[in-house]
């Protein structure tokens, strides 16, 4: 027992599991992510990262094949257990094999700066956010800008009014930087790109299958691998936005901070810590009953302090657009100060 202990002392004090290359290569994957995404904006009508797609059309496709809700809910646990191993040992496994690899290779830090920013959606879903904003001010409906919208945050738009647009779009711009941008940085900077791959397919398959916790389904034991990855993360994510208040304007500096300590907050799985901040910092409501693309029906909980509205503007969309760029910016100034801290 003397001996492991002095083994974890050691490692903690060498850092081995910190490493400055890492923090490096999260910020530049970051700005990478940024320019771009927001220079090629969403493709395939996905502002989902590239590596959530690549498990939607794989292990996302069997889930929903074995997800039957005729079935007992003990059975669908089962397959979802079955289903969330078998992946998390295929990217786990793909993560070592490539950390293993690319120091075999003259150009590695770029090829896996690269590999980290397809985990990420960043100026891609800011691209897509800024073309809605512009639709509910006036301007010429392109191509593609709903249907982005609907594949993206999986919900049924039809017939819905621009209030209910502008909450989608906000909201799934908020669940996006948390699981798409701060987590999965995190988590290739305490493990490199194993506990990324492994972290970016649990939240690819959550977006698949989990319907915001709403189903005793297939999705209901990745929900539950995704939150303890994702939960320390997210409240980090959420502070990262309470600090925005200092420069975006029309929003409430000390309301975000203070919803962190709150009780009542957004349950974990409909947008958790995160979804409550920015609801408190602008004075909105999110959440809400919707309906997904094939046709489920989920009844989530509204997020935002008492008397908030849920009648967003574009106004309202834009500041959260705002407040997501200037928190991602934070974010990489915390990456390269960490650097500068593991070097010493």
């Amino acid at each position: 027992m003397e001996n492991l202990f002095a083994d974890i002392e050691q490692i903690i004090t060498n850092r081995e599991l910190i490493s400055p290359d890492r923090f490096v290569n999260a910020a530049f994957a970051l700005i990478l992510a940024l320019i771009a995404g927001f220079l090629t904006g969403p493709r395939g009508f996905s502002a989902a990262p590239l590596v959530w797609r690549v498990i939607d059309i794989s292990f996302g496709a069997l889930a929903e094949r074995l997800d039957n809700l005729n079935r007992k809910s003990a059975d669908l646990l089962l397959r979802g257990f079955f289903v969330s191993v078998v992946m998390i040992l295929f990217t786990g496994a793909l993560g070592i094999w490539l950390d293993e690899t690319l120091y075999q290779l003259p150009q590695e830090r770029f090829m896996e700066i690269i590999l980290v920013s397809l985990c990420l959606s960043t100026g891609a879903v800011i691209h897509h956010g800024m073309r809605l904003y512009q639709v509910m001010k006036g301007a010429r409906i392109s191509k593609g800008t709903y249907l982005t919208l609907a594949k993206t945050s999986r919900i049924d738009l039809s017939g819905r009014d621009d209030f209910t647009l502008t909450r989608t779009g906000a909201e799934l711009v908020t669940r996006l930087f948390d699981k798409a941008c701060i987590a999965p940085l995190i988590w290739y900077v305490l493990g490199g790109l194993p506990l990324l791959f492994i972290y970016s397919s649990l939240a690819a398959l959550s977006w698949k299958t989990g319907y915001d916790g709403t189903y005793n389904n297939i999705g209901k034991m990745v929900l539950m691998l995704e939150k303890l990855m994702g939960f320390i993360p997210s409240i980090f994510a959420a502070a990262l936005l309470a600090m925005t208040t200092l420069i975006v304007p029309y929003s409430k500096p000390l309301s975000g901070l203070k919803s962190l300590t709150s009780e009542k907050k957004q349950p974990y799985e409909q947008g958790g810590p995160v979804l409550t901040t920015l609801c408190h910092t602008l004075n909105i409501a999110l959440g809400g009953d919707v309906t997904t693309l094939n046709g489920r029906h989920m009844k989530r909980a509204w997020a935002g302090p008492k008397g908030a509205t849920a009648q967003l503007s574009a106004d309202h969309l834009k500041r959260v657009l705002y407040m997501t760029f200037i928190a991602q910016i934070y974010m990489i100034a915390a990456l390269l100060g960490g650097s500068l801290w593991a070097m010493l």
